[in-house]
């Protein structure tokens, strides 16, 4: 309901808010969508490396390529390992 309410009112920090409650509250999948919603992607890289979600991790690797975003790309090559790819980054970013 909550989500619902949030949703409807479009409005970042209810969402923001809504993420923390849930995450207190143990309701993970609306803290992941609250995340997922407001383009939260650091956030959403450190909630699915605690909770082990390595496959999600990937494709954010994906989504940080496609947004040209480095900073993202490196912190999620970091969470998952993945050194190659570190070295790629830094290659590409001076």
């Amino acid at each position: 309901m909550a989500f619902d309410s949030a949703k409807e009112l479009q409005d970042k920090e209810c969402f923001l808010k809504l993420a923390q409650t849930a995450m207190a509250l143990g309701n993970y999948a609306i803290t992941e969508k609250c995340y997922q919603l407001t383009r939260q992607f650091d956030k959403l890289n450190f909630f699915w490396a605690t909770t082990g979600s390595l496959s999600k991790l990937h494709k954010m690797q994906a989504v940080a390529t496609s947004l040209n975003e480095p900073m993202l790309r490196y912190n999620t090559a970091t969470l998952t390992a993945n050194v190659s790819e570190k070295v790629r980054i830094l290659a590409e970013n001076g």
